[in-house]
């Protein structure tokens, strides 16, 4: 059941990858493992519930390969600036699973601020957890820490969006400079407005 239900993700992200979230379908996905469409229910209870499974197997390359890496001693502009590294780094190197993650509108999508106040998210609460210590160390004024938090993840997701969707910069170099610059300016602020 298990094998099955890995090469059937394997076809779905292979659907994704070459057509976006429309050419992943059940009756396709299904005649790539060599199932019927209805046979493909037993391992997946709807489109939905397969392109869910494909986001949480994105999240958890991004969490292992990209976050769990990041240290959490040191100063904490220092922890933002990895984590905001650790981000782009994902982006780059995997802009597929990067753009289902962060990018692809999703049918079971809620509001923004109701999900990572009600569910955890280890990224945005490794970046929570900075954001409180540089308030504590007296580098970002204190503030609302989720709001605060936001501010500068959504700061970065645009620029990381623009860039992965062609719309920004003229190479990766120069990008994560900018990135790092942009961040650079928006942390020397004191605090979010």
């Amino acid at each position: 059941m298990v094998r099955q239900q890995e090469r059937i993700l394997r076809a779905a992200w292979s659907r994704f990858k070459s057509g976006g979230l429309p050419a992943v379908t059940i009756r396709r996905v299904a005649a790539d493992v060599g199932l019927a469409p209805m046979s493909l229910y037993r391992h997946f209870a709807s489109r939905d519930a397969l392109i869910e499974a494909m986001v949480a197997r994105g999240l958890e390359r991004f969490e292992v390969g990209y976050l769990r890496p990041v240290s959490s001693r040191g100063p904490a502009l220092g922890r933002i600036r990895r984590l905001a590294r650790a981000y782009i780094d994902f982006a780059l190197a995997e802009p597929e699973a990067f753009g289902l993650v962060f990018l692809a509108s999703r049918p079971s999508d809620t509001p923004f601020l109701r999900d990572y106040v009600t569910m955890p998210s280890t990224s945005l609460n490794m970046l929570q957890r900075a954001v409180e210590a540089a308030m504590d160390e007296g580098v970002i004024a204190r503030a609302d820490a989720l709001a605060a938090t936001v501010h500068i993840w959504a700061q970065l997701h645009g620029l990381v969006a623009l860039y992965v969707t062609g719309r920004l910069g003229t190479g990766d170099a120069a990008f994560r400079q900018f990135a790092e610059r942009s961040l650079k300016r928006l942390l020397e602020r004191r605090a979010p407005e």
